[in-house]
């Protein structure tokens, strides 16, 4: 079995690498940490080679959740890897704890396990005000959340009202900036892509 260098590893956790090692990851014939096993076949799973894909996908069915758990967690975890997590692991357990703990997890993976998060869990999420404004649709799905408390509720409702009050400004703001239709549907469109917490700045500087 072929050990890989660091590099070629690398090159795997960003999709980079020829087809030849990345089925060789697939099939077991490439050395890997397991933890970076699980990582790599993440990614891969999402490969634009569909046979490259199909692979990973059936290779990581029979990684240990704790791979993928110890992949979570580090600083270094790709995109790819909390996408993957988010569509196939959610519900298994330390998952979702390991993704709300790393910071570079983003509001949009953790709409799935939302509403499965533990009572602490969910706590430490709710705290993280930046977050949990990025994404409205994050906010509905804690909502679901069964653990969750009339404080908190009151607050994610605080956080969709304040959304929807930008979104609704947001075509205020551009009309003030840009007296061109054409120029302001632009204007629209850049405005569209804020972050809700963006968003509600703009819509508490025009109310």
């Amino acid at each position: 079995m072929e050990t890989l260098s660091v590099e070629l590893v690398e090159d795997l956790r960003n999709g980079r690498a020829t087809r030849e090692n990345k089925l060789a990851v697939c099939t077991g014939g490439a050395q890997l940490t397991p933890v970076d096993r699980a990582e790599v076949l993440a990614v891969l799973a999402a490969d634009p080679d569909a046979a490259v894909a199909k692979h990973a996908e059936e290779a990581a069915l029979t990684q240990p959740v704790e791979s993928f758990i110890e992949a979570l967690r580090r600083t270094t975890a790709t995109p790819a890897l909390f996408a993957y997590a988010s569509r196939k692991l959610a519900d298994k357990p330390g998952v979702a704890d390991a993704m709300v703990g790393n910071k570079n997890c983003t509001a949009e993976n953790l709409v799935s396990v939302a509403p499965a998060l533990s009572v602490s869990t969910l706590k430490i999420l709710l705290d993280d005000l930046d977050r949990l404004t990025e994404s409205s649709a994050l906010a509905t799905a804690l909502m679901k959340n069964p653990a969750i408390t009339a404080v908190q509720k009151a607050l994610l409702r605080e956080v969709l009202a304040e959304a929807t009050l930008g979104e609704a400004s947001l075509a205020e703001a551009a009309a003030e900036a840009e007296p061109d239709v054409t120029k302001r549907q632009t204007l629209i469109q850049k405005l569209g892509k804020m972050t809700v917490s963006q968003r509600v700045q703009i819509g508490r500087a025009h109310v």
